[in-house]
């Protein structure tokens, strides 16, 4: 993964830390885990979301919240290259 799209990555999971996700009206949705490890342990960011694909019953501002944490997966994925 290059340097940048990690950087960017951190950055915007440290943002994410601060918003409301909510939690979807219905049960049972599984959960999105997103762990950045820093050099030190003041440098941890852990993001978990309930139901990430899921919004009935939360606000606009929670459903951007998560379209916001389900780009930020992607761009990740999508981040990681093959080094052979």
């Amino acid at each position: 993964m290059a340097a940048d799209v990690l950087a960017t990555g951190m950055a915007e999971g440290r943002a994410l830390v601060a918003v409301d996700m909510g939690t979807p009206k219905e049960g049972d949705h599984g959960t999105a885990l997103l762990d950045f490890l820093g050099a030190r342990p003041d440098q941890d960011v852990h993001l978990v979301v309930y139901g990430p694909a899921y919004t009935e019953g939360l606000s606009d501002d929670q459903k951007a919240n998560r379209k916001r944490f389900n780009d930020l997966c992607t761009k990740l994925l999508d981040g990681f290259v093959q080094d052979r």
